[in-house]
């Protein structure tokens, strides 16, 4: 009977604690860490628009080069340039059908 009145105390001292925990920490609740989210949204995107510039100027100089190279082609052979373009314009006309 006194052991059981011991483990009985021990368990009202054991629940008193954990009220006292729980009520100081829901009125004293812990400062707010701020997380370090990584580079912000306006970071990100003047990072794309500098990368897409640059390929879309890489883009450009291919055209431009694919350009001279095909004009110099027809220069040197006009019969097969109007040959290709009717081809190109039958394959374009078939796939318009479908």
């Amino acid at each position: 009977m006194a052991k059981q009145k011991t483990m009985r105390a021990e368990l009202d001292a054991l629940r008193r604690e954990v009220e006292e925990m729980r009520q100081e920490r829901e009125s004293d609740p812990p400062p707010r860490q701020e997380e370090d989210t990584g580079p912000s949204i306006k970071d990100m995107a003047e990072e794309l628009e500098s990368v897409a510039a640059g390929t879309f100027e890489n883009i450009e100089s291919s055209l431009h080069q694919l350009a001279a190279l095909s004009e110099k082609e027809i220069e040197k052979n006009p019969t097969l340039a109007v040959g290709l373009a009717f081809l190109v314009g039958l394959m374009i006309g078939r796939a318009s059908r479908l």
